[in-house]
């Protein structure tokens, strides 16, 4: 008789909820399968409680249902709107850093920035200038679903570059401001990309790829699977 575990791990507003689920045993001439499932109860949403519960559902499930892509969806569409903030706020500051050229990196140059930013926050740590948004602004909600939390980046930052003199070099500078401003228009890229369109293929080469691993185990005994290990 074999068995084989699957587990799922999900956020439930400020809890966690642990499903340990699927496991399967073939006795003698009659094949059946049993699913057993056992839940860490930190948390009793009623929306888990329906979804998960009633019935019970494999973590490969989870991952696949729709309501997964619209978390999915609500969340990086949150990201992106924060990166365009981003990218707004560092083209807005070049023209402050010009003015600064050759002067000592100081508070003056941060409150210059705020008068021109108003959607982020700027601050200044040692030549280090961080911008960041607010909590609700980092936080996503997706409409019929219980998904809900923070984006995965909600900060960025960017070092001024100095002189010998440790005066700052506008030219080196904005030269970064601008390299920064190319890697966050190509996160952009890449989520709207994601969400509109690799989503729906990286599920279905998931299944493949869940299906080629009980393929595999069907093929093997675990005699061999302990023992062989390919990295």
């Amino acid at each position: 008789m074999g068995f084989s575990f699957r587990y799922g791990v999900f956020r439930v507003g400020g809890g966690t909820l642990c499903l340990l689920s699927s496991i399967s045993s073939d006795m003698a001439d009659n094949k059946t399968d049993h699913q057993i499932d056992i839940l860490y109860p930190f948390s009793t949403s009623p929306y888990f409680i329906d979804r998960i519960i009633h019935p019970l559902k494999s973590a490969d499930m989870y991952y696949t249902e729709p309501y997964r892509k619209i978390e999915f969806t609500a969340k990086y569409q949150q990201q992106e709107r924060v990166y365009q903030l981003f990218v707004t706020a560092l083209k807005a500051i070049k023209p402050i850093i010009a003015q600064y050229d050759g002067k000592m990196v100081n508070v003056k140059l941060i409150k210059s920035a705020k008068e021109v930013i108003k959607d982020v926050f700027i601050s200044l740590s040692g030549n280090t200038i961080n911008i960041s948004v607010d909590s609700l602004t980092r936080m996503y909600k997706s409409e019929n679903t219980s998904g809900n939390g923070n984006i995965d980046r909600s900060n960025y930052e960017f070092t001024i570059s100095t002189d010998d003199n440790k005066r700052l070099d506008s030219e080196k500078t904005i030269e970064t401001i601008n390299e920064e401003i190319i890697y966050l228009i190509s996160e952009i890229t890449a989520i709207l990309n994601d969400i509109s369109f690799n989503y729906d293929k990286e599920v279905e080469e998931y299944k493949k790829l869940k299906q080629a691993v009980r393929d595999y185990e069907q093929r093997f005994s675990n005699r061999l699977r302990r023992y062989i290990r390919i990295d």
